[in-house]
């Protein structure tokens, strides 16, 4: 039986159960009457990892991916993505071509369409699992069907990852490797910025005024949810970033959240700059490359940051594992409060209040800068 704890609704859980019960004793029927044995997993040439998830979760996946390169060389790894995350391909050898879906129903479609492809090896590597996204592999007709099922329908899988709980997200993403065969060690996530996007956050930087030797400080204020730090606190630190370092503050996000980001920016009393909505996932990469620093919540510049080597300041939502998605990389400073509600596995605060987001002091997040910001100035110093 599934284990409840890692259910948020007590229906999904009664749901995921039943799934499965049905779902395998019909397998371990057609097993007999068919004597249907799993193949061998040899000559892998065509591999297809379903990521319908969002940019950061796509960018996490790519040491896994990098992995796979390895233990098969001469394969070609396809991405089923959502369009919001196309130009991942360009910044990364490793994958060979993104198919776009933009609803659960043309994920169907294209899956259908895609079995001329054949693919040998189909990947899905949510953490937990997803049935719906093992149904994906089974229509596309996968030879082998690889993923975790911690929350149901392992019956559509040649191969089940064992799930462990408390394990950190990139060591999570090494197990789905070595379940394929590969003893090598997840070396993280790697972007290589196209010279278009290099060029063209090189024009922005000059129109609004931005030299090699400012210290550029950007911040990301929203999420694909809504667990944000309040958004008086993000004036807060700018104005104290501005007067006591002379930064230069870039905010940056999707087009969706200009008018907030331009309400806080009147409110600030030193001139700011927006480049919100102004950017490519490939441009937005360019830039995160070419800023000191990043002060970001838990969302995709996180991971961003971490891919091109920026330093980051991350504020950390409680509403899943801090174990499973906490600090993995050498890069970030990261914030978090261990809440007695966390993890709560909610997109909405059940208790309404965000605690884990709003007992985050400004002291702290300028403090985490100021344990960054002193490298910076001393590596400025010596390129003068």
């Amino acid at each position: 039986m599934l284990k409840r704890g890692i259910f948020t609704k007590k229906i999904n859980w009664i749901i995921a159960n039943i799934a499965d019960a049905v779902g395998f004793s019909l397998l371990d029927i057609w097993k007999r009457v068919s004597k249907c044995r799993n193949p061998e997993m040899t000559s892998i040439k065509k591999i297809l990892v379903i990521k319908t998830d969002g940019i950061g979760d796509i960018l996490i996946s790519l040491g896994l991916t990098r992995l796979i390169k390895k233990l098969y060389a001469d394969s070609k790894v396809d991405y089923l993505i959502r369009p919001k995350s196309s130009g991942i391909a360009k910044m990364t050898p490793d994958i060979n071509k993104e198919i776009q879906s933009c609803s659960i129903w043309q994920d169907i479609a294209n899956v259908l369409r895609m079995r001329k492809y054949k693919y040998d090896l189909v990947i899905s590597p949510k953490p937990q699992g997803y049935i719906f996204d093992h149904m994906l592999a089974v229509f596309v007709q996968g030879k082998h069907r690889v993923g975790y099922a911690a929350k149901g329908g392992g019956f559509l899988l040649t191969e089940v990852v064992p799930w462990q709980k408390e394990k950190r997200i990139d060591l999570l993403m090494a197990d789905i490797a070595r379940l394929l065969g590969s003893a090598g060690k997840n070396e993280g996530i790697a972007l290589s910025i196209p010279s278009e996007g290099s060029i063209f956050i090189d024009k922005l930087f000059k129109a609004s005024n931005i030299s090699d030797n400012d210290l550029k400080i950007g911040i990301n204020i929203f999420a694909g949810h809504p667990f944000i730090w309040p958004l008086g606190r993000f004036q807060e630190v700018s104005e104290k970033l501005i007067k006591n370092h002379n930064a230069k503050i870039i905010f940056i996000g999707d087009n969706d959240h200009k008018e907030k980001v331009e309400k806080i920016m009147r409110k600030i009393l030193f001139p700011t700059i927006s480049f919100v909505g102004k950017t490519s996932i490939v441009q937005l990469a360019a830039l995160i490359k070419k800023l000191d620093i990043l002060i970001t919540v838990d969302s995709c510049p996180r991971h961003i940051a971490n891919a091109v080597s920026t330093p980051a300041v991350v504020l950390r939502n409680g509403a899943n594992s801090n174990v499973i998605w906490g600090e993995y990389c050498e890069n970030e400073h990261l914030i978090f409060h261990n809440v007695p509600c966390s993890p709560c596995g909610k997109k909405i605060c059940p208790e309404g209040k965000r605690i884990c987001m709003t007992s985050i002091t400004v002291e702290e997040v300028l403090a985490g800068i100021n344990k960054i910001i002193h490298k910076v100035k001393e590596k400025k110093d010596i390129n003068l």
